[in-house]
């Protein structure tokens, strides 16, 4: 299991006349996640990434199966390349909640892909927690994983509405300790991406947490030819043949 955490945050001065978009106030949004990837009881990776690029104007973490969340992630990054091609315009965060959506939705909840889906667009700042079932919810925070039980005490003792940038950090960092200290499929360090209008900030290993102090004399670092090689062939692909086979062509 993962565990990650986002929540939008936002700071300015917004005109006493109806909103006219993101001049009236600065909005972004702020994610963080841990960095520990478990394979039943062993940790298979201290330092993997979890927070996924979609578009320059959005990114995804979630929780689940590793290799689902990494190719559901790549998928929805593909299909909004394809559309900002198209359209030579932002993409919008909802385009990528609803073609995960869809996808998983098909799938019924076999694909273990827990999405939270952060971004800045034309409509201001998007949170959006999208299940492996394909229901969708729009939230102002969220946390999901191992360690969400920890870190939503934190996020929920805490969390306001006019929180500044440098406060949300440092909630985050604390919700996420809570997760790394009290849940063992959640550790190591935490990531954090500040996502704002034109901006993108990836703190990648910004809290380095269990830092290894104890590291064994012994070296492997084997020197060269200690493993004899038993037989060797070098094939020259000069020396190769390639024969070209037409197949008919299914028609269904």
């Amino acid at each position: 299991f993962f565990f990650f955490f986002f929540f939008q945050a936002e700071d300015g001065i917004r005109d006493a006349q109806e909103s006219r978009g993101l001049g009236d106030v600065y909005k972004r949004q702020v994610l963080g996640a841990d960095t520990r990837s478990t394979s039943g009881p062993i940790v298979a990776n201290k330092n993997c990434i979890k927070i996924h690029y979609l578009a320059p104007n959005m990114y995804c973490c979630g929780a689940g199966t590793a290799a689902d969340c990494d190719f559901v992630t790549d998928m929805v990054s593909h299909e909004l390349e394809l559309i900002r091609l198209n359209t030579n315009r932002e993409c919008r965060v909802v385009n990528a909640v609803t073609i995960a959506r869809n996808h998983l939705f098909y799938y019924g909840g076999y694909i273990g892909a827990y999405l939270i889906i952060g971004g800045v667009d034309c409509k201001g700042p998007h949170l959006v927690n999208v299940s492996a079932e394909g229901t969708v919810k729009w939230v102002p925070y969220y946390a999901t994983g191992s360690g969400s039980l920890s870190a939503i005490s934190m996020i929920e003792s805490y969390y306001k509405e006019d929180l500044a940038l440098e406060e949300a950090k440092e909630l985050i960092v604390r919700a996420i300790e809570g997760g790394i200290y009290h849940d063992l499929g959640s550790g190591s360090n935490v990531d954090l991406c500040i996502i704002q209008k034109g901006k993108v900030e990836y703190l990648r290993n910004y809290v380095r947490k269990n830092k290894k102090e104890f590291s064994m004399e012994q070296s492997y670092a084997f020197p060269k030819g200690t493993t004899k090689v038993l037989k060797e062939s070098v094939v020259k692909l000069a020396d190769l043949k390639i024969e070209e086979v037409s197949m008919p062509m299914e028609v269904l």
